[in-house]
């Protein structure tokens, strides 16, 4: 669950971005689920990356 002061943001973002106001219950559901999407997406790619990294270092160890 994020902390408050991250949904505040959402709903700051979201109301600049589409003009609508969010109850706090919807901003918290939706800032959390924005959340955990990018978590989803990005986190697997981050050690996709680091895996590559390794395996790169292992074949060149003098770059």
């Amino acid at each position: 669950m994020l902390p408050q002061e991250a949904v505040d943001q959402y709903k700051k973002l979201y109301k600049n971005a589409y003009g609508v106001e969010l109850e706090e219950t919807e901003a918290t559901q939706m800032a959390n689920d924005l959340f955990e999407f990018m978590q989803a997406v990005y986190l697997p790619a981050e050690e996709d990356n680091l895996i590559t990294m390794r395996e790169n270092e292992s074949r060149n160890p003098s770059q």
